[in-house]
């Protein structure tokens, strides 16, 4: 099956991911950024010959870096694929078939356990408000949050699709965000990123 709804990027690889001569190579940052975006055609991204849409970070990711000209994947959907792309494996060896099914068995290494150590994939969901937001409707919309999360029919669902419920303060919050931003700030110095 070819895929027209990803984008496999790799940025900033190791020297011997990209295709130059290692004589005359330039040292490189020994970041990996693998990017891929879910129900997005190629074809809509300049670096794959868009030429009606500007994607100047996502084209700059693609030039200094390396990019999937072709790929196919086992799998049309989201989950199954990742976690092909990440474990080398099929479906029917990792046991992931769809969106919402149970974690990876057990026998099945994490790419920490295969000698990865630094790796990490992260997406996380929270709300925010504009600075400067009274404290009263803060608290307001944590309290209805928290309470929503908490439902049986909400935290089932939730947990059905691999999400960790964290209902925690808006302090515990801004601390979270607070850590992860020097992490990400030295990946987006090292490979010069750029917000469209």
């Amino acid at each position: 099956m070819r895929v027209d709804v990803g984008l496999l990027v790799a940025a900033c690889c190791a020297t011997g991911c990209v295709a130059r001569d290692p004589a005359t190579a330039p040292a490189l940052p020994q970041h990996v950024l693998i990017v891929t975006i879910d129900t997005l055609r190629a074809d809509h991204l300049g670096c794959y010959g868009d030429e009606h849409i500007a994607t100047p970070n996502v084209d700059r990711l693609a030039r200094e870096g390396a990019i999937a000209l072709e790929a196919t994947v086992p799998a049309p959907i989201t989950r199954p694929s990742h976690v092909s792309i990440f474990t080398g494996l099929y479906p029917a060896q990792h046991g992931i078939r769809d969106n919402i099914s149970r974690a990876l068995a057990p026998d099945i290494p994490t790419l920490i356990e295969s000698g990865f150590p630094d790796f990490e994939a992260v997406a996380w969901i929270g709300f925010m408000a504009p600075g400067g937001t009274p404290r009263a409707i803060v608290d307001a919309y944590h309290a209805e949050l928290v309470r929503i999360l908490a439902l049986p029919d909400v935290k089932q669902r939730l947990l059905d699709i691999q999400f960790e419920i964290v209902a925690g303060t808006p302090e515990q919050f801004g601390e979270y965000i607070r850590w992860e931003t020097p992490r990400w700030a030295k990946v987006i110095k090292d490979t010069g990123a750029k917000a469209n």
